[in-house]
């Protein structure tokens, strides 16, 4: 992980023992925020006040919050049940330092806390947590149906008032909708989808987005002036809503 000022010049740089960094966010008293990918060995970048201080089983996911001069580790917690957690791992950051990790989850145990879905649909499901600017967790749910989910690292929005966007590709045709323009699977294989989480873990809103064959959503971001999501992605539906 390294800084550069503006102009290119080096501030600092440093090793992390832990696997692949695949996503990075900065807050605003420069703090950096940092999900790694799928751990499966002791890592030296826990503190004693993680939620979750040990391997459950399998992958599991980490976040990692490092100081501004990057001399120290200000929190780091692994996020994990007994299967495979963490592929495709996003990490944010809001205005008051809350930190919001977005991944996928295979197991059945994985922690959940305040959850709008509190148990595991099936086949992988993601999973949407919340900490707080000391580490706390504010909330963590499960979010997919009874077939697979699968997300990616630039999978997570954030909007002004404290609410997360999740965007990802799921062959479910059972996962919850809610106040959305599209409340069926389209047909094919897998549909896109998008779901808005409130600050304490409520589900907002959720629509599928997909037509009548392969749709998949690759990235989403949150126009905070208009107030409005924007998504990417790849589809095979002659019949896409345009």
């Amino acid at each position: 992980v390294s800084k550069f000022t503006k102009t290119g010049t080096l501030v600092w740089s440093t090793y992390m023992t832990a696997g692949i960094v695949r996503d990075i966010d900065v807050d605003a008293q420069g703090n950096v925020h940092i999900a790694p990918t799928q751990s499966k060995m002791a890592n030296p970048h826990l503190t004693g006040n993680a939620f979750q201080k040990t391997i459950a089983g399998g992958f599991d996911g980490m976040y990692v919050k490092m100081s501004a001069d990057a001399k120290n580790i200000l929190y780091g917690t692994y996020i994990g049940g007994s299967g495979d957690d963490g592929t495709g791992p996003a990490i944010r950051v809001d205005a008051a330092g809350n930190a919001y990790w977005n991944g996928t989850t295979k197991s059945t145990n994985f922690p959940t806390k305040n959850a709008f879905q509190g148990t595991y649909g099936g086949g992988g499901d993601v999973a949407v947590v919340k900490f707080a600017a000391d580490g706390t967790l504010v909330y963590s749910s499960y979010v997919g149906g009874a077939a697979n989910e699968a997300t990616e690292t630039h999978g997570m929005a954030l909007d002004n008032a404290g609410n997360v966007y999740t965007a990802f590709t799921t062959g479910s045709n059972d996962i919850t909708t809610k106040n959305g323009f599209d409340s069926t699977f389209g047909g094919g294989t897998v549909d896109g989808y998008v779901a808005k989480i409130s600050p304490t873990g409520q589900l907002l809103a959720a629509t599928y987005v997909g037509g009548t064959a392969g749709d998949t959503v690759q990235g989403i971001a949150f126009n905070n002036k208009a107030q409005q999501v924007v998504l990417s992605g790849l589809t095979s539906s002659a019949g896409m809503t345009t």
